[in-house]
C-alpha cells in the first residue's frame, strides 16, 4: 500500500484532484482507496492525463476515470493477436 501512496504522490495532478474530490463530498475511505489503488496500477502517464482531463471538467466519478485510463493504455496492453489471413484480400467476409 505505501508503494501505492507514493504513486499517488508523484502524480502532480493528484493533490488538486484529491481537494476536488472532497469538497464534492466523494472521499470515502473507500474512494480514496480506489484511487491510490489505480495510481499504483496503472502507468503514472496515464493517470496524470486522465486526471487532468478530469479537473478540467470537474469529473469525479472514479469508474469514468478508470476508464479513462484504461482507454489511454488499452492498445499498449490489451492488443489481440493478428490472424496471417487478416490481410488477404481473397478471405474477405464482407463480401
Amino acid at each position: 500500500m505505501f508503494e501505492q501512496r507514493r504513486a499517488l504522490g508523484s502524480i502532480v495532478e493528484a493533490a488538486a484532484y484529491i481537494d476536488l474530490f472532497c469538497r464534492r463530498g466523494r472521499g470515502s475511505a473507500r474512494e480514496l482507496r480506489w484511487l491510490v489503488r489505480m495510481a499504483g496500477e496503472y502507468p503514472v502517464s496515464a493517470m496524470s492525463a486522465a486526471l487532468s482531463e478530469a479537473l478540467r471538467y470537474g469529473m469525479t466519478d472514479l469508474e469514468r476515470l478508470e476508464r479513462m485510463v484504461l482507454r489511454r493504455i488499452g492498445s499498449d496492453f490489451f492488443v489481440l493477436p493478428r490472424r496471417a489471413d487478416d490481410d488477404d484480400p481473397e478471405n474477405n467476409d464482407d463480401r
